[in-house]
């Protein structure tokens, strides 16, 4: 339990030291059209909206011709985010906050997976610092590329492990993956393929 919070907070410093200074930018491009001038996510009342339409109605008059995918979390987290504080520093806030999040659930999947301390350490601590998400943390219209990043790992993590109601757990947690962000689909596809190459060797020593 220390290990863990010793390592979140180091992830929170190392964060914040590489990023924080976007805490003092402003809302840039798509940010315009999602939150500046959405009306649907500047109060609680407009929720059901968030879960049967897309970000852009409000400012493309609909959904249709202007985007195809189905992404409510997107519009959910906007919308908690805007009725807690609607400024352009706090949006960038709850990136860096969302990315904190995915580093350290990088780190329990990593320390699963690898089965050791050093190596995890070293797989979070890169993933942390690769330039490659530079733009997933400092836009925020990045928002749904944060979230099902994070219910993408965390899913693997728990399928991974020994909870009693892992299956419901994975399954549940694919299902929140999927409202973030589309690509979560292919989570079923990555489960399968580490079954047929890390458990093979059990599935031959069972049949």
């Amino acid at each position: 339990k220390h290990e863990k919070a010793i390592v979140l907070v180091a992830i929170c410093l190392a964060v914040f030291a590489l990023y924080g200074q976007s805490l003092g930018n402003n809302f840039v491009h798509d940010d315009e059209g999602q939150i500046v001038e959405n009306p649907y996510i500047k109060s609680l009342d407009h929720l059901p909206k968030a879960v049967t339409s897309c970000i852009w109605e409000a400012y493309a008059d609909e959904c249709e011709g202007r985007t195809n995918y189905y992404r409510p979390l997107h519009s959910v987290s906007y919308l908690f985010t805007y009725f807690l504080n609607p400024s352009a520093g706090f949006f960038h806030l709850i990136n860096l906050i969302y990315y904190v999040l995915l580093c350290f659930a990088v780190f329990l999947l990593a320390k699963k997976l690898l089965a050791n301390k050093i190596a995890a350490y070293i797989t979070a601590g890169i993933f942390l610092v690769h330039p490659m998400h530079t733009e997933g943390v400092l836009w925020i219209a990045s928002v749904p590329e944060l979230l099902y990043s994070i219910f993408v790992v965390l899913t693997l993590r728990i399928y991974l492990s020994n909870y009693k109601y892992k299956n419901w757990a994975t399954a549940s947690l694919f299902f929140v993956a999927l409202l973030a962000k589309e690509p979560a689909i292919f989570i079923p596809a990555v489960l399968l393929i580490y079954d047929l190459l890390f458990k093979r060797t059990a599935f031959s020593q069972t049949s």
